[in-house]
């Protein structure tokens, strides 16, 4: 998981919710998967943050550093380059999620890690959120070779068996990045700055997962239509079944935000799963102590 503060400035908060959700995330995930070396990529205003929580101790390893180097990449436009960075130097396999991805049951059994390349979904890409690639590239002076179609990887959860392809993906996204480099307006839109991360993040990983013959598996399989996609494979979960196995927050962080019901109703979900399943003292004592604090004291968002 990374958590970096692209502002550089001490602003960095998450909602009650979404601190919630990251570790009940990671109780679940070390309560299936014991083996599984968890890492958390943090820079110098995030560390302490999740240090005040106690989060920090929960993981295996905490990487303080590597968010902390300049890099030439608008982090303002291309705000998720700290997780292609963090899986550039992490040895293979790889398995990363956002902060508010919430997995609450054993996925293998659908045999999601038996694939190349394992998701949330494969999804159409639109003109509200996707850059095609003759405009993503026009000014990148990059030339990159691939049968492009109309479909982008989700990538809040991410699953990557092989060490050469995620290397390969991963120095790709960042060259672009790099490329672009002072050449994005700095006035553009919510929606207009996401067209080129998730051209570098999403849209590029599907057409070189083709390009290199790499089958895919996806969590939910009718979000999107996968019919005609031969690289890819259901594991016979839905939309109206996935909430038995992971949860992707997504646009309901403007529900946490507000406050509203919805909001309240999650973070009672979050800690009544965690709580009736996870019997590790460490994260009980966390979640406990999260789940107590109020949402007004000014440590969330």
């Amino acid at each position: 998981m990374v958590a970096e503060d692209i502002n550089k400035d001490g602003s960095f908060k998450q909602t009650k919710g979404e601190i919630m959700c990251t570790v009940s995330n990671l109780a679940f995930i070390k309560h299936y998967y014991p083996d599984f070396h968890t890492i958390l990529f943090v820079d110098k205003f995030t560390r302490p943050y999740y240090e005040s929580f106690g989060i920090t101790e929960l993981f295996d390893e905490v990487n303080d550093i590597m968010l902390n180097e300049h890099v030439d990449i608008d982090k303002n436009v291309f705000w998720a380059a700290g997780k292609l960075m963090a899986q550039r130097i992490t040895p293979g396999p790889t398995l990363t999620m956002d902060l508010d991805f919430w997995v609450r049951a054993d996925i293998s059994m659908f045999g999601i890690f038996d694939s190349d390349i394992s998701c949330l979904w494969v999804e159409e890409i639109n003109e509200k959120y996707y850059h095609r690639h003759e405009d993503a590239l026009k000014n990148s002076n990059l030339k990159i070779e691939c049968d492009w179609d109309q479909y982008g990887i989700n990538v809040s959860f991410l699953y990557l068996k092989d060490e050469e392809f995620k290397n390969t993906y991963c120095d790709l996204s960042i060259e672009y990045m790099k490329s672009m480099y002072g050449k994005i307006p700095n006035n553009l839109s919510f929606e207009d700055k996401t067209k080129y991360i998730l051209f570098a993040e999403q849209y590029l990983l599907n057409q070189i997962a083709k390009k290199y013959n790499k089958k895919v598996k996806v969590l939910v399989d009718d979000f999107y239509d996968i019919t005609n996609l031969k690289h890819v494979e259901s594991i016979g979960v839905h939309m109206k079944t996935c909430p038995k196995y992971i949860y992707h927050m997504g646009n309901h962080k403007h529900d946490y935000r507000a406050k509203n019901s919805f909001a309240l109703e999650g973070i009672e979900r979050f800690y009544k799963t965690t709580t009736s399943v996870i019997t590790d003292d460490r994260f009980i004592r966390v979640i406990n102590n999260i789940y107590n604090k109020s949402e007004y004291e000014g440590c969330f968002c």
